[in-house]
């Protein structure tokens, strides 16, 4: 064995600073958020940091084989036939550290993490509900860029005995696609066609789902960000304000406030769209 590994044991750590926010109740930073003289991305420590950065949202701590002026990690170069310390650090990351890791993300529960903890700012993904942790079998997941008033109406309406609602950054989604778990989140994810479908357009009618300012804001992100298929959902539903009384209309049914044929109508016939000039997306 080279001799720049030998006697080494594989240990793998990693670290993540908390906060304590009120009594024994704890939350998890972020590195960006520490203060001056902490690292504010993510390193690679041999014990003593290393000026070698990562991708992840914590610290990485093991007995890696470094160079001799320890600025990087050994790796294995297009002149090496093998490389048994390149070997080595990849081995240490396949094993220690990740099932480090898993123990990091396990073992949050035994430091009264708050209950608001957005598990998903640690990767991988794990996700607490109250008290309790959740089946990944029972989770219904909206990706975080439909913002918090969705995911609000999203417990509201689906959350029940037996579905967990969870938000979750489409990046990060990717991520279990990346590692070929498609067929089994995919059907996890509300999709922007079941959003509108089955949380917006059934409910535009009312205001206790969601008020007129949200209801103009999704009905202006779904022209702006439609497929076909979403154009087909909007034509044949009541999904347009028109003036004077904000009454949805079919697109079918209505004409544009400030287009050639506005003269032909009249504010109380209801029929004029309240909003500017997406229309034509939907004809």
């Amino acid at each position: 064995m080279d001799s720049a590994v030998k006697g080494l044991l594989p240990l793998g750590s990693v670290a993540c600073p908390v906060e304590n926010i009120h009594g024994d109740k704890y939350r998890t930073c972020q590195l960006k958020e520490l203060p001056f003289g902490f690292y504010k991305t993510s390193h690679v420590f041999c014990y003593l940091p290393l000026p070698v950065e990562t991708k992840f949202p914590v610290h990485i701590n093991g007995s890696f084989a470094v160079t001799s002026d320890r600025r990087r990690l050994s790796c294995k170069t297009t002149d090496d036939k093998d490389s048994l310390q390149s070997d080595w650090n990849e081995a240490l990351m396949m094993d220690a550290v990740c099932n480090a890791y898993i123990l990091f993300l396990k073992n949050l529960r035994h430091l009264n993490i708050d209950t608001k903890e957005q598990f998903h700012k640690q990767w991988p993904v794990q996700y607490k509900k109250e008290e309790n942790q959740t089946n990944f079998g029972k989770l219904q997941i909206l990706e975080t860029e439909f913002g918090d008033k969705a995911f609000a109406v999203c417990i509201q309406l689906l959350e029940n005995d037996t579905t967990t609602m969870m938000q979750l950054p489409s990046r990060l989604g990717s991520c279990f696609k990346d590692a070929g778990c498609e067929s089994v989140i995919e059907p996890r994810i509300i999709n922007i066609i079941t959003f509108y479908s089955e949380l917006v357009l059934p409910h535009l009618s009312s205001n206790k789902i969601w008020d007129e300012q949200i209801k103009d804001q999704l009905m202006l992100h779904a022209l702006d960000n439609a497929s076909d298929k979403l154009l087909g959902l909007l034509q044949n539903h009541a999904s347009i304000p028109t003036a004077p009384n904000r009454l949805f209309r079919r697109p079918s049914e209505i004409v544009n406030k400030t287009g050639p044929l506005n003269v032909l109508f009249v504010l109380k016939t209801n029929g004029l769209w309240l909003g500017q000039s997406t229309l034509h997306q939907i004809d």
